[in-house]
Parts: structure tokens; sequence; C-alpha cells
């Protein structure tokens, strides 16, 4: 079960943590806010690479409509945007189509100007603030955006962090009071809260060969050694590979 940690909570450790409780004159709580939630984006990278794209999904996908004629779409594009997961498009009454991402190849078909508008388009690509649908396509169709939201800030005492499992929280306090320890010249405790980050980190990686235990792990032969053509098959010799007795 998740362990809920204001941001109030989180300061309070990483200053302990550093052995600065009280100093708030040279350590101010707004300055070591920004050094939790700098930690709080960093642990959330880790966890994503663990956990995988899907588990951090937006709770809401980007959604439009296409205009006839237009391949790139700009409005309402996510402030929060981090990291695509996927691109689906699909019509009232029709099949959901996925689209792949735009290879340099693809480009100068599909980004001709002179090519005739498709009814579906096939590819994207990520612009600045918006997304490029290829070909040029027909009005009407709804663009589904899959993505991750970039981690939002806490605050000093509203907000609290929820994703704290097994207490990984503690790497976004030893972060914080990394930060302190560099500030205050003081290497020895940089150098042990660094190794700290890291063993959590360690921790956290090893979710990962884990994290979809009840897919098969490797494509398994069902035909037996028997080749199929020439060599195989109907009773005679088959083909031995490299090394293979005779």
């Amino acid at each position: 079960m998740a362990r809920n940690r204001s941001g109030a909570d989180l300061i309070d450790d990483a200053m302990k943590r550093a052995d600065v409780e009280g100093e708030t004159a040279r350590h101010p709580r707004a300055e070591v806010l920004r050094y939790v939630n700098q930690g709080k984006a960093k642990l959330r990278d880790l966890l994503i690479e663990a956990r995988g794209v899907s588990y951090f999904r937006a709770s809401s996908p980007w959604t439009f409509t296409t205009t006839a004629d237009t391949v790139l779409y700009t409005a309402s594009f996510p402030a929060a945007f981090m990291r695509m997961i996927s691109v689906r498009v699909s019509e009232a009454g029709a099949k959901v189509r996925a689209l792949d991402i735009l290879q340099p190849l693809e480009e100068p078909e599909l980004l001709d100007t002179d090519r005739p508008a498709v009814d579906w388009p096939t590819h994207y690509d990520l612009r600045p603030l918006g997304i490029g649908i290829y070909p040029r396509h027909k009005a009407g169709l709804t663009v589904t955006v899959e993505y991750i939201a970039a981690s939002d800030d806490l605050t000093d005492a509203s907000n609290s962090y929820a994703d704290g499992v097994n207490g990984w929280e503690e790497y976004i306090v030893e972060f914080a009071a990394r930060c302190i320890a560099k500030k205050d010249d003081e290497q020895a405790l940089a150098n042990e809260c660094r190794e700290a980050m890291r063993e959590i980190a360690a921790d956290i990686a090893r979710l990962a060969p884990a994290r979809d235990q009840f897919r098969p792990r490797r494509a398994q032969d069902v035909r037996g050694a028997r080749m199929f053509g020439r060599m195989g098959g109907g009773g005679g010799s088959r083909r031995r590979w490299p090394g293979e007795g005779t």
C-alpha cells in the first residue's frame, strides 16, 4: 500500500537527514521544496523504466477531431505532456487504427503537400506543443493520444506524494539532502546520500524483470526439430544446424 507523504514531511525529513533542522535562514523551506520536487521527478523516471510506460499513463488521453487537409494539430495540447505511449485514430462505426511513428525515409512521401488527401492517416510525429498526423486526411476522425504526464510539484503542506511503495520516497529525501550537503560543501554527506540513492535505484530496477511475469519469456518451438521445405518433412533427412552431430 502506498504511503502518503506531504511536501512538508519530505522537507522535514531532508533537513533532518542533512542535520540542518531549524536552519531556515541558510536553507529556506521553499528552496528545500525545490530540491524535493527535483528528486520526485527523477524518482518518477526510475519508476517509469521499471514499471513500464502504461502504468503511468495520464488518466485522460488527449483527444481531438481531424480537419480536412491538415497535418499539424496543436489545440488543447496537454501542458503536462512528457512522453508518448500510443496514437490511434477512429471513426464512428469503423475500426480503431493505430498510427506508426514517422521515420525519416518516409518523410518525402508522407509530407508531400502535392499528394492527394487520403481517408485514413497512417503515421504521426511529435512537434513542439503539438503532433503531426500524416498524410493529409479527411475531416471527422477522432485521434486519441495516450501519454505520460510530467511529474507535478508538491507544495509545502497541501498535497502529498503517494507513489512511495516500499519506502522509495526515501530517494527524494536523499536527493534533497544531497543538494543541501553540496550547498554546505559537506562532501562526505553528499557521497553518503548519493550511495543511498544508488541502492534505492537498484531496488527499483529489480522490478523490471517481474513486471510482466505472466507473459512468456521466450518463443517456444512447438513444431519439433524438423525443418520445412525441401530439406524437411515427409520422412526425409532434415537439415542440421552448424555444430550439430551427424
